[in-house]
């Protein structure tokens, strides 16, 4: 269980007077009283924050909520420390990070202001850099990338892996003093090629190249690439990450190209054996690109190995008997976007189909891929974040509920994806219930304690207390018979469940009620809650529908 998404119990309180603690900031407002330039300042900034991100995955717990904690107590201690040193360290993050966390070192800073503090010298105001151009060197196959825009005093630099198991792994500032544009690319791109040459690209294309790895990789933490959190503070790559954030926001987007062909269509079009598997895979391949910043025809024998291999063998579920059409189309996709030439191709297809068969647990995979093309899955991963502040937003485009839904219920079955034992249940609920409601009768089929955040993913939205506001949203509306919904509790132990909607039928008797189940309720904190007893082991539905009707 993680100990920041869960209070512990009152300490008794000391009356004897203590000296304050010094605080684990002390340091940084030291150096931030220092600062002499602007890039100083926004590279000094990025690298306290990078550090605290590398604390925060390297912890036990969930990173996005250590990182979030860390940055609250940067800015309570900031309204506390005050004065000159206060100023300049809040001035220097508020030009680094993520939009919210830029304007919440703003508003400490023009507090402070208000107070009379003077404004540090380098200051110059907020403003977007002056970017004076981007270089590009990439590999034939779009799969590793070096990226480095270029604004004139100084260079930002990243190697970007757009196979979406590595990304954005090297970063590296440097100064016009030092070195040019093109000339910082070939160096940043010579740990990759022997005599790279850097081509000039847009601010939009920059942006639509590293925003999705760059999320990606603040999302989830260096998966592949343990020696992000490993190396030496002074060299590592988590240092820059915060000014690269600041640094890309600013970029402007590439407006939608005009009567541009729609390229699954043109594939689907084609001579493919099997039209429905051929648009589930065309519309997988793309959606990934998208999120990792690659061109969407850009294919290798890599990046297939990372799509089978990484994200479909423990995703996505495959009959056997649809092991070779789907080869076949992969090898068609493959001569569509001109890599039919590759003889690697045929040997990994045929090692898919063998890891696939021998896959551990293949009831953990979440969505059936055939039928990707009509429903594209938000994975369960993709929910498990840590929660950030803010009011429910409201839900907007959800298709009507139907007429039938008043007379109607559905049968769900729900089972916990990770903890041991698995348990399920299969309960039945009015079609009209809101996911708020569905979220209550979750808490009461498992006998958890509604004591933190949790969410719903769906294929339009996200719902919970910090999303799309759940109590706006019918179960109706986002889920037919044949559907998946995720489900999450607690951003710190990620109590993931998978929603899958048997059947939808007419509705007879009183909701909601559980028609069965196996294994007794989980225990909520397994490791170290001594509050509550153990709870059995067995599943009682005759307790479970009592938790239910509140009897």
């Amino acid at each position: 269980m993680s100990p920041v998404s869960r209070s512990r119990k009152p300490k008794k309180k000391n009356t004897k007077p203590r000296r304050r603690r010094a605080s684990g900031f002390d340091m940084v407002f030291t150096h931030a009283a220092q600062l002499s330039s602007l890039l100083e300042a926004r590279t000094w900034a990025s690298g306290v924050l990078g550090l605290l991100r590398w604390r925060a995955w390297e912890s036990q717990d969930e990173p996005e909520q250590v990182m979030h904690t860390a940055v609250s107590e940067l800015l309570d201690e900031l309204g506390r420390v005050g004065g000159t040193a206060g100023m300049a360290a809040a001035r220097a993050f508020s030009l680094v990070g993520d939009e919210e966390q830029r304007a919440d070192f703003h508003h400490v800073a023009e507090d402070l202001a208000l107070a009379g503090v003077p404004e540090p010298e380098w200051f110059p105001g907020y403003r977007p850099a002056g970017l004076a151009g981007a270089y590009s060197v990439t590999d034939s196959a779009g799969d590793l990338e070096v990226i480095v825009l270029d604004y004139r005093d100084h260079f930002v630099g990243a190697v970007v892996d757009h196979l979406g198991i590595v990304n954005v792994p090297e970063i590296r500032v440097g100064t016009s003093a030092e070195t040019n544009g093109p000339d910082f690319a070939k160096e940043l791109a010579s740990i990759i090629w022997p005599d790279p040459t850097p081509v000039r690209v847009s601010a939009a294309q920059v942006r639509e190249r590293i925003v999705g790895p760059l999320t990606q990789l603040l999302l989830n933490g260096p998966t592949a690439h343990a020696e992000l959190i490993e190396g030496e503070q002074a060299n590592n790559a988590t240092m820059g990450l915060a000014l690269l954030e600041a640094v890309v926001d600013e970029l402007p987007e590439e407006p939608p190209a005009a009567d541009e062909p729609d390229l699954v269509e043109l594939f689907v079009a084609g001579d493919v054996p099997d039209k429905d598997l051929a648009r589930s895979w065309a519309l997988f391949v793309t959606d990934d690109a998208l999120a990792n910043g690659r061109a969407d025809d850009s294919f290798s024998v890599r990046y297939a190995e990372a799509l089978l291999f990484d994200r479909m063998v423990p995703t996505y579920r495959l009959d056997d008997a649809d092991l070779a059409p789907l080869a076949e189309v992969v090898r068609a996709w493959a001569r569509f976007v001109h890599i039919d030439s590759d003889d690697k191709l045929p040997e990994l297809l045929d090692e898919f189909a063998t890891a696939y068969r021998t896959y551990d647990v293949p009831d953990q995979r979440l969505a059936d891929f055939r039928s990707y093309h009509q429903f594209r899955t938000v994975t369960l991963d993709d929910m498990a974040f840590g929660p950030v502040d803010g009011e429910p937003l409201p839900v907007a485009d959800l298709p009507p509920l139907p007429a039938s839904a008043t007379d109607s219920a559905h049968r769900l079955k729900i089972k916990l994806v990770n903890g041991s034992p698995r348990a399920w249940r299969r309960v039945e609920v009015r079609s009209t219930i809101t996911l708020g409601e569905l979220h209550q009768v979750i808490q009461r089929l498992f006998g958890w304690d509604d004591d933190h955040l949790w969410k719903f993913a769906t294929d339009a939205y996200h719902f919970g207390p910090i999303d799309h506001d759940p109590w706006q949203a019918s179960l109706g509306q986002v889920a037919d018979a044949g559907d998946m919904v995720g489900y999450v509790f607690d951003f710190g132990d990620n109590w993931t469940h998978r929603i899958d909607v048997e059947a939808v039928v007419p509705a007879g008797g009183s909701y909601p009620r559980c028609t069965g189940g196996a294994h007794g309720d989980p225990e909520q904190y397994p490791d170290w809650d001594d509050d509550h007893p153990p709870r059995p082991g067995k599943f009682d539905l005759a307790a479970v529908n009592a938790r239910l009707t509140g009897r």
